[in-house]
């Protein structure tokens, strides 16, 4: 019984640490718009991770793996911007979401 109190002990305190240094650039190439994304962790890459991505609390990039944690995505010239989170998960248990604030896209802003 007490080391089943343990194990239970040990899985609700388990914590998976937030990323750190959210970070954003628009990059333009071509007559295309991307908006890279980029954050550190302290996590190594032989351990089992992923990254959930989410724009104003809606994941729009789920179950991602980059061991060098960055990842650009396809954005329209209008692009409004928002307010941009990573999380990772492992071994189960989710992060608490680092943010970033986007803005959307104007002349000078971009790469």
């Amino acid at each position: 019984m007490k080391t089943l109190a343990i194990i239970l002990l040990f899985i609700l305190t388990s914590t998976t640490p937030p990323v750190t240094g959210l970070s954003y650039v628009y990059v333009k190439d071509t007559n295309k718009y991307f908006l890279n994304l980029g954050w550190g962790t302290s996590l190594n890459s032989t351990e089992d991770y992923y990254n959930t991505i989410r724009r104003n609390g809606v994941i729009i990039v789920d179950g991602y793996y980059n061991p060098i944690n960055r990842i650009s995505l396809e954005v329209p010239f209008n692009h409004p911007g928002g307010n941009y989170s990573v999380t990772q998960t492992y071994n189960g248990v989710e992060s608490q979401p680092t943010y970033v604030i986007v803005p959307k896209i104007k002349k000078g802003n971009q790469n």
